[in-house]
């Protein structure tokens, strides 16, 4: 089974589902992705590891009958286009906040401030495992095909462009928005999402 296909039969078991249902029926469904997450995504399966085992040990009724469906996402393919992988990412994503447990958040992540300064590390050190952290899912689709064309020296210089960064009054729980400034005097805005895992750039 391809993924679009997988993804649309996820979709279409959720709407099925009343409210009360839906939240533990979004989880199990998801969790049928994790051989595809583990295959496909790289440094998901490490990641992982101790959230599930974790969850298992919690919800053993729940991870038994999990066991007993299918494993019909063992099988499937590479991505085959940057937006499958999106897709892909997006899911497994997901399965890594609803495993992980409240307020875990990597220090580098615990605010839209701090995710900014990894931001602006990984620039500097030209580290695209980490700018792709920075980013939520759908961001990073849009933006990490063209970060990963640029050199490390030119990577570097885009992080010095930036002379200054500072939320405004606009938020939510969990949504932030920034404004970041270059030296040519030219700012944007920069927005930024929470998950249990921290906050990431949702915009940019």
């Amino acid at each position: 089974m391809t993924l679009p296909r997988l993804l649309i039969t996820l979709t279409s078991c959720l709407l099925c589902c009343n409210a009360a249902v839906a939240q533990n029926q979004d989880s199990d469904l998801a969790l049928l992705f994790l051989p595809a997450c583990n295959q496909h995504i790289d440094g998901f399966a490490a990641k992982v590891k101790e959230p599930y085992a974790r969850w298992r040990q919690q919800n053993p009724a729940r991870a038994a009958q999990l066991d007993q469906r299918p494993a019909n996402t063992a099988a499937v393919s590479p991505p085959s286009s940057e937006s499958d992988l999106a897709q892909l990412q997006e899911v497994c994503e997901s399965i890594l906040d609803r495993l992980t447990e409240p307020r875990s958040a990597e220090q580098r992540f615990v605010s839209p401030e701090q995710t900014w300064k990894s931001f602006m590390s990984a620039l500097r050190k030209g580290d695209l495992a980490m700018l792709e952290e920075c980013f939520d899912p759908g961001a990073r689709s849009m933006h990490m095909p063209a970060l990963k064309t640029l050199s490390k020296a030119e990577l570097a210089e885009m992080a010095a462009s930036f002379t200054s960064f500072e939320l405004t009054a606009t938020s939510t729980k969990d949504f932030r928005q920034g404004i970041a400034t270059r030296a040519d005097g030219i700012s944007g805005l920069v927005l930024f999402v929470s998950s249990k895992r921290g906050w990431r750039i949702s915009q940019l």
